[in-house]
């Protein structure tokens, strides 16, 4: 059984200790908010759309480092897809692309 990812996975401290598309987009198309119930970790989510694909996509996580790096993998991942795609990223899309197979508690409920 694979192990759930931690603080010590390479590509989790490399999102977190070197995090992408950080930061808010002055004039977004759209901006979204989740907060996970159980830790209080909340990430905000600010982008912007051209022809119903996203051209900029930034983030504001105010939670742990598995939380930033799940929100930077998270911009990487959705950057240039549709709307429909994006929305059709899941928590365990995100936890794949971070190298693991079972998601941190942090981004679990995102």
């Amino acid at each position: 059984m694979a192990e759930p990812l931690g603080p010590t996975d390479p590509v989790v401290m490399d999102h977190f200790k070197h995090p992408r598309n950080m930061g808010e987009i002055e004039t977004p198309d759209g901006v979204g908010e989740a907060t996970n119930p159980v830790c209080g970790d909340t990430m905000r989510l600010f982008i912007k759309v051209d022809k119903n694909r996203i051209v900029e996509v930034r983030f504001l996580t105010f939670g742990c480092g598995a939380a930033i790096a799940a929100s930077s993998m998270l911009t990487e991942m959705i950057k240039g897809k549709s709307l429909d795609e994006a929305l059709n990223v899941s928590d365990q899309d995100i936890v794949q692309a971070l190298g693991g197979s079972h998601p941190p508690k942090s981004i679990a409920r995102f």
